[in-house]
Parts: C-alpha cells; sequence; structure tokens
C-alpha cells in the first residue's frame, strides 16, 4: 500500500494530505519522528547523503519527494477533478511560488520564536 510519511503539523505535509485524499488515493499515513527517524526514512528511501525532509510518499515506483510532485503524482494515479487544469498553469505556479516562500517564511519566524523558548 502507498504510505505517506508525514510531520501532521506541517502545512507541506497537509499539501500531501490534501491532493492525495483529493484524488481518492488509498494510502496508509505514519508520523515522522524528526532525529529518531532520519535514518529509517534515509534507509526505505535510499537516499544516504544529501538533505531528507518530509512529507515523502512511499509508491510503488519508488519515493516521492515535495509536496507539489506528490499532488502531481496523485493527479496521475487518482480520481476525481484536476487540480492542474493546463490553461491554468501559469497562474498555478506563480500561486504555487507565493505559497512556498510564505510558508518558508512562517518556518523561519516559528524556529526563531522556538529558539528563543526554553520550554520549546
Amino acid at each position: 500500500m502507498t504510505t505517506l510519511v508525514h510531520l501532521p503539523y506541517s502545512p507541506w505535509s497537509e499539501k500531501a494530505r490534501f491532493a492525495l485524499d483529493h484524488h481518492r488515493i488509498p494510502h496508509r499515513r505514519v508520523t515522522y519522528q524528526p532525529m529518531v527517524g532520519e535514518l529509517p526514512l534515509r534507509i526505505v528511501t535510499r537516499r544516504l547523503r544529501g538533505r531528507v525532509s518530509v512529507p515523502v510518499l512511499l509508491a510503488d515506483e519508488g519515493a516521492i519527494f515535495d509536496s507539489a510532485a506528490i499532488a502531481r503524482w496523485a493527479e496521475a494515479h487518482g480520481s476525481g477533478a484536476s487540480l492542474f487544469p493546463h490553461e491554468l498553469s501559469p497562474e498555478i505556479e506563480r500561486w504555487s511560488s507565493l505559497s512556498e516562500a510564505a510558508l518558508a517564511a512562517g518556518r523561519k519566524l516559528a524556529l526563531a520564536r522556538s529558539l528563543e523558548s526554553p520550554e520549546a
């Protein structure tokens, strides 16, 4: 069965979950455990070097990294209305780029605030 390795609180994981659900892709969800789960994730994805992050979709074809790539995979393998109509490609790409920039900025702010907090 197709497996989504994700972080429940991650907006990138939410994008991947939405696309899989929208396209009615049956899948199992596994919550990634930072640090503890890195070595098992590297082994299962066969990415022993470089950066690994979630979400990752483990499909018959292999590991699919990145929420946008997962959404495109779901589009090709599932059913339901298209999330990427060809005639809207330029607009979709523009909004996707803006979304990625906003999410990256939010992650930086959250990390900075976490580093200031002894409880975090």
